[in-house]
């Protein structure tokens, strides 16, 4: 018997977790973080204590009560039992935290399977994090909670293993790149004894590999799928209720291509001889290559934090930008006593400093007018330092939709205001059209359709009679 239950990505846009059991396998399909869940209890300043270990992350439900699938040292401080792994693989999407950031919690002999790439945006991300044992997801350390003080420089260390995505305890799974707003986007295909399941993940047909979703689409084709688990996270385009709209002022149009972006981007640029700053994701690679082509077309250098130097340094095969290129700038901060002194960096920051594009606060505000200067919510202390009289500010990312994300937008704009910089949006979505999905359910033909990472349930339900729509906690039997 094939059955499936949803832990999360139901009627919410992220924390996918989907359990897969065939007969004796046992697989999860992703294992991510809800950010919605986790804004109902917590905030930036309230926050899961850490000698808890999963005790109040499983207070609120916002994991799964599972036994058999996390660290033995996270349950002890929650007074939870611990049992032996009864998951033997977590098969990962992409390396986005809705869908990955639980993974941390899980049994380390618990295997993950996920692109290479994937991997390795992983391991730049722990490496470059300062969370805890939130964000070991490839290793760690055994934390010995309860015990006699122990300097965390003797705890024991552990590995988990991660591998390309293959057979997983006899049954079959086939992986396709996709396109999606990171790199190393997997879409599968999962061959049980009762039928073939497939899940998309996160996708998008309008990225620079676009090409790479319409194979997957055209493989699923060609299959008889019995199950298709899609994402609809833009079936229902959320709207902003009132108050978000007072604070954070009426939303802009979505671009529909990175393309576009592009071409707007450098529109923009080339007509200002002021200072540009730009704002986009830390792990959204395309929009990195985008705003590295304005810059080099528009006669600027790319001012980038050393947090995405680092990412280019271990990615630069597959990113296409190499460290040392003259076209980039990598600006150091002040910290600690402001001395520019190696020990006041992390360790993962010092081999980057003495690279001969890494400037100080004093070069990039001589040369503000001839820099694009990546600058996001939590740099904006850099602009009193950087003294702009007058600029463009390019947001390159998603507007707000919550609350909270507008009270931070309206005070993101005072500061735009206080240094008398303009706003311009552009934004392409990482994620399939509304039109899109539904004709992409069309082509594929599956016996029967799950949405997931969608608030637009029942849109589906209207316009399929083929559709599921799962309760959190219950099992589905393929």
């Amino acid at each position: 018997m094939t059955t499936l239950t949803f832990y999360g990505g139901i009627d919410e846009i992220g924390g996918n977790k989907v359990l897969l059991e065939d007969s004796e396998t046992r697989i999860l399909l992703d294992f991510g973080l809800s950010f919605s869940r986790m804004a109902e209890y917590y905030a930036e300043f309230l926050q899961p204590r850490t000698p808890s270990g999963l005790g109040d992350y499983l207070e609120f439900e916002l994991l799964p009560k599972l036994e058999g699938i996390y660290r033995e040292d996270l349950l002890k401080p929650a007074g939870v039992a611990y049992a032996e792994p009864k998951v033997d693989a977590v098969l990962l999407s992409h390396p986005h935290m809705d869908h990955a950031g639980c993974i941390s919690f899980l049994d380390w002999r618990i295997p993950l399977h996920c692109a290479d790439v994937a991997r390795r945006i992983l391991e730049a991300y722990q490496e470059t994090s300062r969370a805890g044992f939130e964000g070991e997801i490839c290793r760690g350390k055994i934390r010995p909670f309860g015990c006699e003080y122990v300097h965390h420089g003797e705890w024991e260390e552990f590995e988990r293993e991660v591998m390309e995505p293959e057979e997983v305890k006899g049954v079959k799974v086939r992986a396709f790149e996709v396109d999606h707003s990171t790199l190393g986007a997997n879409g599968y295909m999962i061959y049980t004894s009762e039928g073939v399941i497939a899940y998309t993940g996160d996708l998008r047909l309008h990225g620079p590999r676009a090409e790479l979703t319409r194979e997957f689409v055209r493989a699923l084709s060609a299959e008889d799928v019995d199950l298709l688990i899609i994402e609809g996270t833009r079936v229902e385009e959320r709207e902003e209720n009132r108050f978000v709209r007072e604070l954070a002022g009426e939303p802009q149009p979505k671009l529909g291509s990175e393309e576009e972006v592009r071409r707007r981007g450098l529109e923009l640029v080339a007509s200002t001889d002021q200072p540009v700053f730009v704002d986009f994701a830390i792990r959204d690679f395309d929009r990195l290559r985008t705003f590295y082509e304005v810059a080099r077309r528009a006669g600027r250098k790319l001012v980038l934090p050393l947090k995405l130097v680092y990412y280019i340094r271990e990615l630069s095969d597959v990113i296409g930008i190499e460290p040392d290129d003259e076209d980039l700038i990598f600006y150091v901060e002040p910290k600690g006593l402001g001395a520019y002194d190696e020990r006041e960096y992390m360790n993962w920051e010092k081999p980057l400093l003495g690279l001969g594009n890494s400037k100080k606060c004093d070069w990039v505000r001589e040369h503000l007018d001839e820099l694009i200067v990546h600058l996001d919510y939590f740099s904006l202390q850099n602009l009193i330092d950087l003294k702009p009289e007058r600029g463009l500010y390019i947001h390159a990312s998603s507007e707000p939709f919550s609350e909270e994300e507008a009270m931070d937008f309206r005070r993101f704009k005072n500061w735009l205001e206080h240094f008398n910089l303009r706003y311009r949006h552009l934004h392409a979505s990482g994620h399939l059209s509304r039109e899109e999905v539904f004709r992409m359910i069309k082509e594929v033909n599956p016996k029967h359709v799950i949405p997931v990472h969608t608030e637009g349930s029942e849109i589906f339900r209207k316009e399929l009679p083929n559709v599921v729509l799962p309760k959190y906690g219950e099992s589905i039997k393929l």
